[in-house]
């Protein structure tokens, strides 16, 4: 499972610097934290459940399997 903790608008990447390096980056917003959605991405046991809209304090239960399961029809 792969998710940010906050989005803090603006991150720009200007150029990788290759396999092993940082890229350069500069900061093009506030810096700071917004209230904007971020990605959750998941593979693999239970992966089908990270769909749609979640709230941030669904990903504890995701995380150690308490989240309940969809209802097939």
């Amino acid at each position: 499972m792969v998710v940010a903790d906050h989005e803090t608008n603006g991150l720009d990447v200007l150029r990788g610097n290759g396999k092993g390096r940082l890229p350069d980056v500069r900061w093009t917003g506030s810096g700071g934290h917004t209230n904007r959605d971020v990605p959750l991405f998941a593979w693999g046991v239970g992966a089908p459940e990270v769909a749609g809209t979640l709230d941030n304090t669904d990903i504890f239960s995701l995380m150690t399997g308490t989240f309940p399961r969809k209802r097939m029809p």
